[in-house]
Formats: structure tokens, C-alpha cells, sequence
């Protein structure tokens, strides 16, 4: 197998990897006490939780279509794409620290889980 051949082969393998876990992740992380399931929060913003893990899903599973199963485009345009779709979910969250009220973790889990 020539030399470009296993190096697109390793970059789907990878890129794929990536797609799985931006598919699944959100709901690992956000699936129970601290989000989700939260008392404190808001129906709005469980429902902006809840887009936010739809929308992980479905950029990681449309990456995966993309990259394995679109037909009519060049190797190199599935890679390119399914780069693209998976690192949106990833790349959104960048400016996301900058909004008000943000944050990376919350301060007061403890306080939510002991409730």
C-alpha cells in the first residue's frame, strides 16, 4: 500500500474517532445531575443543553456519512469535509467562554448534587 494510501487511511481512522466521540460525548458529560437532570435550571436552558447535545450527534454521525459513504467526491473533499463537520461542535465552544455568565465548570455542583 503506498504511502498516501495508509496516511489517508490513518486520517479517517482518526477523524472517525473524533466524530464518535463528538456524537457521544455530549451525552456522557451532560446526562445527568450537573445538566440535564439539573433543578436549578431553567426548561430554557435545558433546552439549549439539549440542542447543544443533538447537535454534537449529529455533526459527529454526519462526518461519518461523509467520510465513509458519500459518493461522488474525491478521498481528499470526505476528509476535508468530515474534518470540517466535526470540529464545528469543538470549535463553538471557543467564543462560548466569552459570553456573559459563562463558564468552563460550574462552581456549585457540589451544592446541586447534595440537594
Amino acid at each position: 500500500m503506498p504511502s498516501h494510501c495508509r496516511r489517508q487511511t490513518a486520517g479517517k481512522i482518526l477523524i472517525s474517532l473524533v466524530a464518535i466521540f463528538t456524537g457521544v460525548s455530549p451525552y456522557l458529560a451532560d446526562w445527568n445531575i450537573t445538566h440535564i437532570y439539573n433543578p436549578a435550571w431553567t426548561p430554557h436552558a435545558k433546552f439549549h443543553n439539549a440542542q447543544t447535545m443533538v447537535l454534537g450527534a449529529m455533526l459527529g454521525f454526519l462526518a461519518i456519512y461523509c467520510l465513509w459513504f458519500r459518493q461522488g467526491i474525491t478521498k481528499k473533499q470526505k476528509l476535508n469535509e468530515a474534518t470540517v463537520l466535526t470540529s464545528l461542535y469543538w470549535l463553538a465552544q471557543l467564543p462560548a467562554i466569552l459570553f456573559p455568565g459563562s463558564a468552563l465548570v460550574d462552581s456549585g455542583i457540589n451544592h446541586v448534587q447534595n440537594a
